[in-house]
């Protein structure tokens, strides 16, 4: 995995509150202040997150503050980042719990992130809101939850964000189904061949042994696993270079094995990478996050990336109907606390 923080995020304020309760102000998020008791049952949305982390932390009731220019349901991780958000300032208004160290932190967000939306995520946006740098992209070992940073020198081209504003809630997406299908598929090649570390480091001989085993959807989901972590390992090779052309074709083959193979795809997506691909300037496109909806990223020259962005919006909206918006985004720090 290649995560990179962002130059948008989300703030979160917290004080001691004088009563019993938890108020929230998120109006970014609603229009109301959402305000509970730490014995009810889980709210919706938003006050999910606090009320989980509360029973995590046994933390006191508190009023919490929410404001930020990272946007909601575009795949930028913004239910993790509000998370981690909301897990640092609570854990420093909290000041008789032990410290987490950033990895523990991360485990939290993504147990809590879990337990608040349904939603079977995992460890990586977490991980990065945290231990992301500015100038750096991740390179993510996610079985030895470890990294390596790679500088992210894109030389004379920017990332564009381009969202298909088609709405997308992970719960009730594919997104759960697709982490139980490969969860079949591990344990179905585990039977076969013995324990492994990672499923791309078996053998071919043994792949093969097991791929007659597995049903039509589950050698798809294969093939994605298997092509897409040399991929990964191609593109920072390009990054380490400043290799554009490649970068872009390695983008484009990642979306197309998301695409067909992985099946996460929506006709939204697919139309905005493939409309992208024709325009002057565009290297390349893949979707972003786990799909079923949100956005896609582009891999864009700056000099062209404001006629790119009119031109999709344009053709977007012509077929769908529906808004394109688009944002140039850099790498970011992570998360930090203060006090004021």
């Amino acid at each position: 995995m290649l995560p990179v923080a962002i130059d948008r995020g989300v703030g979160v304020a917290v004080r001691r509150s004088h009563g019993d309760t938890f108020p929230l102000l998120a109006p970014d998020i609603a229009e109301d202040m959402l305000v509970f008791l730490p014995e009810a049952a889980k709210p919706p949305g938003a006050a999910a997150f606090l009320w989980v982390l509360a029973e995590h932390l046994d933390a006191a009731p508190m009023d919490v503050f929410v404001h930020g220019d990272l946007p909601i349901g575009m795949g930028l991780a913004s239910s993790a980042a509000y998370c981690v958000a909301l897990a640092m300032a609570m854990e420093a208004l909290n000041e008789s719990s032990s410290s987490l160290t950033k990895l523990e932190l991360a485990h939290l967000c993504m147990e809590v992130e879990r337990e608040a939306t349904g939603v079977g995520c995992g460890l990586m946006d977490p991980y990065a809101a945290i231990l992301g740098r500015q100038g750096y992209a991740l390179l993510l070992d996610c079985s030895e939850e470890t990294h390596r940073e790679v500088p992210l020198d894109l030389g004379d081209a920017w990332l564009l964000v381009v969202d298909s504003a088609k709405p997308r809630l992970l719960a009730e997406s594919g997104y759960n189904e697709r982490r139980r299908e490969v969860a079949e598929l591990v344990e179905a090649v585990r039977r076969r061949v013995g324990a492994f570390a990672r499923l791309w480091e078996l053998p071919v001989e043994k792949l093969e042994a097991v791929r007659g085993d597995l049903t039509p959807v589950l050698q798809r989901r294969l093939r994605h696993l298997l092509s897409e972590e040399p991929r990964v390992m191609s593109f920072v090779e390009a990054l380490e270079a400043t290799d554009l052309k490649r970068m872009g074709e390695l983008l484009v083959e990642s979306h197309l094995s998301l695409r067909d193979d992985y099946e996460v795809s929506c006709a939204e997506l697919d139309f905005l990478v493939d409309e992208l691909r024709k325009l002057r300037g565009v290297v390349g496109a893949r979707l972003l996050g786990g799909g079923f909806g949100g956005s896609v990223l582009a891999l864009v020259s700056q000099s062209e990336a404001e006629g790119i962005a009119q031109e999709i919006s344009d053709h977007y909206y012509q077929r769908f109907a529906l808004t394109a918006r688009c944002l140039v985004v850099t790498s970011g720090e992570g998360a930090e606390a203060g006090r004021g």
